[in-house]
């Protein structure tokens, strides 16, 4: 790895130099990557051959991370023309317990920021132990076959 700047010979400056500018997980909590490698091995279940074929057409989903002051998490955006579902998870910011947060906005080029979050959606937070990243991975798997097959059923009419 190469340093953006080498200030001095320090290993503690190098050490932060590392950390700070050249981390590879973008600064997200292990809570949400651990979350987020349940999440990459889930199919959606029970769509017929024709939905499998254009899922990826008809449906947008996406991952970013997620800055909410202490809270660094990842966003998943499932979209379709029309709608958005924006899902974010992580570690709560002054508990070693898990929150997701779920809300709805027009579709969006960009990753939503704190500014998009709604207050309704920080009331509706759910949350979950801090050893139960098996269980949020679940309930995030069930919001995304949810908001999908919802997205499939609405292009067939």
């Amino acid at each position: 790895m190469s340093y953006i700047c080498n200030l001095n010979k320090s290993p503690m400056t190098k050490s932060f130099i590392t950390k700070e500018i050249g981390s590879k997980d973008f600064h997200i909590h292990r809570t949400a990557l651990a979350i987020f490698a349940l999440l990459t091995s889930f199919e959606v279940s029970d769509l017929t051959e024709d939905e499998r074929d254009y899922v990826d057409y008809l449906i947008d989903i996406r991952s970013y991370p997620w800055y909410n002051g202490r809270e660094r998490g990842i966003c998943i955006i499932i979209s379709n023309n029309g709608e958005q579902l924006n899902i974010t998870f992580g570690e709560i910011r002054n508990s070693d317990g898990i929150f997701v947060d779920v809300w709805e906005t027009k579709p969006t080029f960009n990753p939503p920021t704190v500014a998009d979050f709604s207050d309704e959606a920080y009331e509706q937070r759910n949350y979950f132990k801090y050893d139960e990243h098996y269980k949020a991975s679940q309930f995030v798997q069930k919001l995304i076959e949810s908001k999908t097959k919802e997205f499939l059923a609405t292009k067939k009419k």
